[in-house]
């Protein structure tokens, strides 16, 4: 297909096309195109690049002289949606009316879409810091400090660190001018991303966006200077002449209210910095006439991350992810589910296991060949806290094994009670013993998974229930062949054989059931999964069957 003569015949054919020309440039085609619909008073002018993968990827249209209007790049360039099209015609086609869409519905009429369109800011340096959600409603105009702690910049890998290529900043709180009044998230980041150091920043909060008109973002001091207050600018005059401000740099974020698509706002900050350099620390009685010296600004990123967000595409159930989790034995059934629950959003997690970690654990847990002889409750918190911000984990080395009539019985009972869920996956029966006896109101299951991964056994615990008891009588009808694996010599214990694929896939169907239950409202009890062959012999299929 001649591509040259396709796209000029198609618009030298459209009656809202005046003039158009198409020519070969290097290795992609260029042009020119005049749109005049009957309701525009004056004709707009499109410069029009082909690119050479055409139509894999999409053409870029470019109109002369109009600028910051809704879906337009920093390039000017029309931001039109995808088209999955292999047909050059077709696509060209749909394009063009995607053009004229634009301009009705942008362009003449400046509508605005249901959700709302981030500014497009012409960054300057590559920082970024991620913020949450404020509950706090702030004033117009209104500033003070924030702090700050740096992410993590290298990760260690076997050929030595990787170093991140930007630095990555996780807002901590915001604090009011007076220092005394700290403003914290709806939901804050772990405790464990603040031990990189805090730092000081200073914010505004603008009350409308930091724009001169439409879309076109500020890109000066003076533009900045006109949006703020004398207090405003006093503040960050005395900012610049305090201890908090002796680098060469500080940090700004700047703040204001955005919509969202249930008809309310929400706060947007966008990150700035400023240098030293560019302004005078000890100006006296500063006001909006105050010659400061311009200079450009160097916007940085800025990326909402709030949990809502963060978790928005998987989370599961709020009654279990909102809640107290505790798992006892962290192998091969409890490591996995420790990360499961993490990455649904989990906030509050306790992991308790004595053992270090085996090469033969590698296999089909979560751990590496670099955690060897690593305590394995802080191998996996280390590798949970890399995947979520705002889980806050605790560990220990063991749960003791104790009779009611025993010192501490009591007391081991009240520690459990703090938590909404207990996991057991230790396999020892002497746990359950505990638990049995203690008769406790909250939710406890057992986990276990017979010889080969036929079955997968989910026992619920607590008042009323005995999971001794029961999973006897389970066990006893599955008739499981006994686990025959041995690793190494000597007295050690069998352990069964089941790989990361048997485990993962069985655990996983386990807690989609348990989050169908939850949201549902339905009964929440002992339950068995099966992997059985189906009538052909051909595929494996899961059955659950509730005990």
């Amino acid at each position: 297909m001649n591509l040259i003569k396709t796209i000029s015949d198609i618009l030298k054919t459209e009656s809202y096309i005046i003039n158009s020309s198409v020519h070969k440039a290097n290795n992609r085609l260029k042009g020119e195109f005049t749109v005049k619909l009957p309701e525009m008073e004056e004709a707009i002018k499109f410069q029009l690049i082909v690119p050479p993968n055409y139509p894999l990827d999409k053409c870029v249209f470019t109109p002369d002289g109009i600028k910051y209007y809704s879906h337009q790049y920093i390039s000017h360039a029309i931001c039109l949606p995808k088209i999955k099209d292999d047909n050059p015609e077709k696509k060209f086609k749909e394009e063009l009316k995607n053009i004229i869409v634009w301009i009705r519905k942008y362009y003449l009429t400046n509508s605005k879409d249901e959700r709302y369109e981030y500014l497009l800011f012409e960054r300057k340096c590559s920082s970024i810091i991620y913020f949450t959600d404020i509950e706090k409603t702030f004033d117009i105009n209104e500033h003070g400090f924030f702090r700050y702690s740096y992410f993590p910049s290298t990760i260690n890998t076997l050929e030595g660190q990787i170093r991140h290529q930007q630095p990555l900043m996780l807002l901590q709180c915001f604090i009011d001018a007076t220092r005394k009044n700290k403003i914290f998230p709806k939901i804050s980041y772990s405790k464990h991303y603040q031990k990189n150091g805090i730092k000081w920043g200073i914010w505004f909060y603008l009350g409308k966006e930091p724009v001169i008109k439409r879309r076109q973002v500020i890109t000066n001091f003076n533009q900045l200077k006109e949006m703020l207050t004398e207090s405003n600018l006093i503040f960050l005059n005395k900012f610049f002449s305090n201890k908090l401000s002796e680098k060469k740099n500080i940090w700004v974020m700047i703040g204001y209210p955005i919509p969202t698509i249930s008809n309310t706002t929400e706060n947007h900050w966008e990150l700035l910095k400023i240098s030293r350099c560019y302004f005078q620390p000890r100006i006296k009685n500063i006001n909006k006439k105050t010659k400061i010296e311009n200079f450009p600004l160097q916007w940085g990123n800025s990326m909402n991350m709030s949990y809502d967000r963060f978790f928005g595409r998987g989370k599961l159930s709020s009654k279990l992810i909102d809640k107290n989790i505790i798992i006892i034995g962290i192998g091969a059934i409890g490591s996995l589910l420790a990360e499961i629950l993490v990455r649904v959003g989990a906030k509050k997690l306790t992991l308790i296991d004595p053992d270090i970690i085996q090469h033969g654990n590698i296999c089909r847990s979560l751990y590496n060949f670099s955690d060897v002889i690593l305590r394995k409750v802080s191998a996996l918190s280390a590798h949970l806290y890399k995947i979520s911000p705002f889980v806050e984990i605790t560990t220990e080395l063991s749960m003791p094994k104790l009779m009611p009539q025993q010192n501490g019985f009591e007391e081991k009972r009240k520690y459990l009670l703090q938590f909404d869920w207990i996991f057991d996956c230790s396999a020892e029966s002497e746990l359950a013993y505990m638990f049995d006896n203690m008769q406790l109101p909250t939710k406890v299951i057992n986990f276990s998974i017979s010889n080969q991964a036929k079955e997968f056994v989910g026992v619920v615990g607590g008042k009323g229930c005995y999971i001794v008891d029961t999973k006897s009588k389970i066990f006893k009808k599955l008739h499981s062949e006994p686990a025959h694996f041995y690793e190494g010599t000597g007295c050690f214990s069998s352990t069964f054989e089941a790989s990361y694929v048997d485990i993962h896939l069985l655990l996983n169907y386990a807690m989609k059931n348990i989050n169908y239950r939850l949201e549902n409202d339905k009964i929440f009890a002992t339950f068995i999964i099966s992997a059985q062959k189906t009538k052909n012999g051909e595929t494996i299929k899961l059955n659950w069957k509730e005990y």
